[in-house]
């Protein structure tokens, strides 16, 4: 480093003698374009002046570390001094101010840090939008982010290529001071916009657009570090937090907007423990901002909650077993009884489920209160509502006008459980329907409904009803026997059902058909997007080799089709040209195709050789054309000069006709036309 410093004072004497203002939202890279032109010198002749690598190592493939992270690559201090520009600002022309924003020391884990933003980044081509350009000479930063695809001021999709010769502008290269083509020198800029140019800015652009800006125009961290905890540590847990909707009980369950891999290297980020590495971190951090539609502002003032943080590196606490709280139960008041439940529908209301032997109530711990609680609210209803109301005398039809909000399924469900728990009170009349004894092959039975509806009660009761006859009020008198209850709770509540494609196969013809219809290439993307079944599923079932099989055998097919558009098309334009008389080149043919020549020489070779042919032939019609519009100026400017009796010679002609010496000087057409009507009748 000692060497930059000393060469920094030898040129400090000699610093640039026009030094351009750096321009609002304008690239490092881009500067330099324009203060190289300034100074009547290059681009690479800066860039070796200021660089911190030999000469033998400066690569046009890495001169996108210039917008990133300069510090890799150039003397900043030693720029500063050349342009007198403050490192600051210069640096707030990269990426610099992101990867400060997101990571404790840019500097110091420059390679991480660079790869990062990298991955984010289009490094092999400058992209641009022609009507900024036209405005003012200068590239944006934010234009090479993978994530933005428009230009938010003109509503036009940002471009890479020349509309005269089609090729894609490099990433630094001679010429891009000026906006023209490094191929062809053609303007890079325009003011018209065309159809296919204008594009819809959708809610997403502008939410990314946003986010970008405000992390490039922004002077702070994106969050204050937190609970002694590293920058990027306090970021990941923030991220988390605000995923939970800021809970105070840290759950990977509950996190949204994240995927599963991301939340997991969130988490080991957050701890401090190793992550993988090609896991982009910057591009989870925007995504972020992006799914959730959290503002940057609100994320940098957020307190991460003490009780959060603790849930999250503290280990989980062992919840104990709960007793049984129904008063009818042989087991309340003790957890003698309980049995955990592994997967049951009231999991994401409660946690630690569980169910008690003997009275059949699930139990758990809400995870909005915290307290052990019977799930379904069974107890309440059948004690201090149902209960009541039976030892009055009162009938299933009166309870129903009663008890508003609790339907007369529910009712028929609760008399049935009363009844095979003994809780009926003596002498009560109206037990039709409930009395019944139960068949000898009753859990046969239940296996039956079980493996056909899996085991909930309505789907099992509407199947009850259909197979064995039961009303509601028998199946509930039959389901909550201690046999079924037991057999219930040991069996997944849905039944498994093998996967079937359904008419999948079917419309997979139906597409190959289309596409032959329509002489376009089947793909499984496509048809993944026309019928909105994944590839996966394709390859689950082991449909996708037709299509793979159609796709080959209308490849050459499609390809002859367009081998015959394209000549078709190239004729009409060509013929065209030459019925009116007009000039035209193999590029104007290549435009008029929409193809570049890269790719007719590839697949059309024949039709390459035939516009070359054709090109010729419109040049030497150009040539007769002009022929015989010079011969005419002869004719005039003669007649002219003698009607005004001027000398009639060569010299006299070139400069009444104003054609050049060339055309008129040696053995030519036009000297042979000139002496031809010298000698003619014309004169005379």
């Amino acid at each position: 480093m000692t060497k930059f410093v000393h060469r920094a004072n030898e040129v400090m004497s000699e610093r640039y003698k026009i030094r351009p203002k750096i321009r609002e939202q304008e690239a490092l890279s881009s500067y330099l374009f324009r203060l190289a032109e300034a100074n009547g010198t290059n681009f690479l002749s800066i860039l070796i002046q200021i660089s911190t690598t030999k000469n033998s190592e400066i690569s046009a493939r890495r001169y996108y570390h210039i917008d990133i992270n300069p510090a890799k690559k150039i003397d900043i201090k030693l720029l500063s001094q050349l342009t007198c520009i403050s490192i600051e600002e210069l640096q707030n022309h990269t990426f610099f101010p992101v990867l400060k924003s997101v990571f404790e020391d840019p500097a110091q884990n420059a390679d991480q840090s660079t790869f990062q933003l990298g991955n984010l980044y289009v490094s092999q081509h400058r992209r641009f939008c022609r009507m900024c350009l036209k405005k003012e000479i200068k590239y944006h930063l934010i234009w090479q982010l993978k994530d933005i695809e428009v230009c938010v001021v003109h509503g036009v999709k940002l471009e890479n290529d020349c509309l005269h010769c089609g090729k894609i502008q490099p990433y630094s290269k001679a010429n891009m001071e000026y906006c023209t083509c490094i191929y062809c020198e053609s303007n890079l800029r325009t003011e018209n916009l065309t159809g296919s140019s204008i594009v819809h800015i959708d809610e997403n652009q502008l939410r990314l657009y946003e986010i970008w800006s405000y992390m490039l125009e922004s002077t702070k961290r994106l969050t204050p570090r937190q609970l002694s905890l590293s920058l990027e540590q306090t970021i990941a847990l923030k991220i988390l937090y605000l995923s939970q909707e800021e809970r105070l009980e840290y759950r990977f369950a509950s996190i949204r907007y994240l995927s599963g891999q991301e939340k997991v290297y969130l988490r080991n980020l957050a701890l401090g423990q190793k992550t993988d590495g090609r896991t982009s971190y910057l591009g989870i951090v925007i995504r972020f901002f992006r799914k959730s539609k959290i503002s940057l502002e609100y994320f940098h003032d957020v307190d991460v909650a003490s009780e959060y943080f603790q849930s999250f590196i503290g280990e989980k606490k062992t919840l104990e077993t709960g007793t049984c709280l129904a008063p009818w139960c042989h087991a309340a008041g003790t957890s003698n009884e309980m049995s955990m439940i592994q997967s049951f529908h009231g999991m994401d209301t409660h946690k630690n489920v569980y169910f008690c032997g003997k009275c059949f109530n699930t139990y758990g711990y809400s995870k909005s209160s915290g307290v052990w609680e019977d799930i379904g609210n069974r107890i309440h209803t059948v004690y201090n509502v149902i209960l009541p109301l039976m030892e009055q005398g009162l009938p299933r039809k009166r309870m129903i006008q009663l008890l508003d909000g609790i339907s007369a399924r529910k009712i028929s469900e609760m008399f049935g459980y009363m009844y095979c728990q003994n809780m009926i009170p003596k002498g009560y009349p109206h037990l039709k329907g409930v009395d019944k004894s139960p068949p000898n092959d009753l859990l046969s039975m239940f296996q039956l409904l079980k493996n056909q509806v899996g085991t909930y009660a309505y789907n099992m009761s509407f199947k009850a009803q259909e197979l064995f006859g039961w009303t509601v009020q028998e199946f509930f008198c039959y389901f909550y026997q201690s046999q079924v209850q037991h057999f219930i709770f040991n069996e997944p509540k849905r039944v498994k059902k093998p996967r079937i494609h359904k008419n999948v196969h079917g419309l997979i013809r139906e597409y190959i058909a289309e596409c032959e219809r329509e002489k376009k290439e089947c793909s499984t993307s496509d048809f993944e997007n026309n019928h909105g079944i994944p590839r996966h599923a394709l390859q689950y079932y082991g449909l996708h080799e037709e299509i793979a099989i159609a796709k080959e055998d209308q490849k050459e097919q499609i390809m002859q089709s367009r081998y015959e558009q394209f000549w078709e098309l190239t004729q009409m334009y060509v013929n065209n040209k030459l019925e009116c008389g007009e000039p035209f080149n193999r590029l104007d043919v290549y435009k008029a195709i929409n193809k570049r020549r890269k790719w007719i020489s590839e697949n059309c070779p024949d039709l390459i050789v035939w516009i070359n042919e054709q090109v010729i032939i419109s040049e030497e019609q150009q040539k007769k054309r002009q022929l015989k519009l010079d011969e005419r100026k002869i004719k005039e400017s003669i007649l002219f000069l003698n009607k005004n009796e001027i000398s009639i010679s060569k010299a006299s002609i070139m400069r009444v006709s104003g054609i050049a010496a060339i055309k008129l000087t040696g053995n030519t057409e036009l000297s042979d036309y000139y002496y031809h009507l010298l000698n003619s009748d014309l004169l005379k």
